[in-house]
């Protein structure tokens, strides 16, 4: 398995900031380096939270796309919740991993939805 450099200007910005509600996470970042065809996108989140076994990952609103740089993730596989280390003794699945079918290009803005 191969690690990727950080990625840059990453932006995690929930819809709603109440305790225990349904969240959408709109996930913004810039790539350092190629991302290759079945690499993974790995979001970790405090133990808490909890993405569920199947996470649904969606496009921002179109507006978002026409007036920023970033674009929309390809092609990719069903976004799928874990439990991380920290959440081990816990029930929350606070990691969530999404496969990609196709790659993401070097220094290119991304930017999706989560929940």
């Amino acid at each position: 398995t191969a690690v990727l450099a950080p990625l840059q200007n990453v932006l995690v910005q929930p819809q709603s900031f109440g305790l225990g509600t349904a969240n959408r996470l709109s996930i913004i970042f810039r790539t350092a380096q190629e991302l290759g065809y079945g690499g993974q996108i790995v979001l970790q989140a405090p133990k808490d939270f909890d993405f569920g076994t199947i996470c649904i990952v969606r496009d921002l609103d179109d507006y978002f796309y026409d007036v920023s740089e970033a674009v929309r993730l390809p092609n990719h596989d069903q976004c799928r919740g874990a439990r991380s280390p920290a959440a081990r003794d816990g029930s929350h699945l606070n990691r969530a991993h999404l496969r990609m079918f196709a790659s993401l290009a070097a220094e290119r803005t991304y930017a999706f939805g989560v929940h």
